[in-house]
């Protein structure tokens, strides 16, 4: 899971052309499902915002205005990366926003479209670390289901050395499992082909 931020001085413009448009890029995001989207509600004081609801007839302001009202509030507004990352400390954080020209946020976590956020994404997915992988663990191995005592079992293991391992096992694990289309499960066919060496369980296990 990732956090996104609309940042109001993003999108706090002069130009009324400039903030439809760009905030017409933020809404046409394809957003994952497991991210999430924050505002606070503090950028309805920003003066621009009262134009969009002067124009409000317009197909674009609907979309944008249903937009910022989908936005998950958040009773912290999150001026940097510092607040953002303490707020959030085991996700992967980024600002929404239109212009970041004279905001000190690092460009690559400045999200102005879909094109941006995927670039996002997926630079950070494989940042994994023991306190994320849980919340990450669908988007890196979709192949596997892990149950709940190995949430535990990462967190007594933390950062050492056999967390690293650990990772690299899980994601030859899960290519194997990709190719297996049909038929049972045959763990002598992965210890023949891949580095990985399963031990069978019982035969009505199996």
């Amino acid at each position: 899971m990732n956090n996104f931020f609309l940042l109001n001085e993003a999108i706090d413009l002069d130009d009324y052309d400039t903030f439809i448009e760009g905030m017409s890029e933020l809404v046409a995001i394809d957003k994952e499902q497991v991210d999430v989207f924050l505002k606070h509600e503090s950028l309805w004081n920003i003066p621009i915002i009262n134009q969009l609801y002067a124009n409000f007839g317009g197909f674009a302001e609907q979309a944008i205005y249903k937009y910022i009202e989908q936005l998950q509030p958040t009773t912290t507004y999150i001026s940097n990366e510092k607040v953002f990352d303490e707020l959030f400390p085991n996700l992967d954080n980024a600002f929404l926003g239109i212009n970041f020209s004279s905001i000190n946020i690092s460009k690559e976590r400045q999200i102005i479209d879909e094109a941006k956020y995927k670039e996002f994404c997926k630079a950070v997915l494989w940042q994994v670390t023991y306190r994320n992988l849980w919340s990450k663990r669908e988007k890196l191995f979709p192949n596997l289901i892990l149950c709940g005592e190995v949430k535990e079992q990462i967190e007594m293991i933390g950062n050492s050395g056999h967390f690293n391992q650990i990772i690299d096992r899980l994601k030859e694990l899960n290519s194997a499992i990709a190719n297996w289309t049909q038929g049972s499960f045959n763990y002598n066919h992965i210890n023949q082909t891949t580095s990985l060496r399963i031990s069978p369980e019982s035969d009505q296990t199996m």
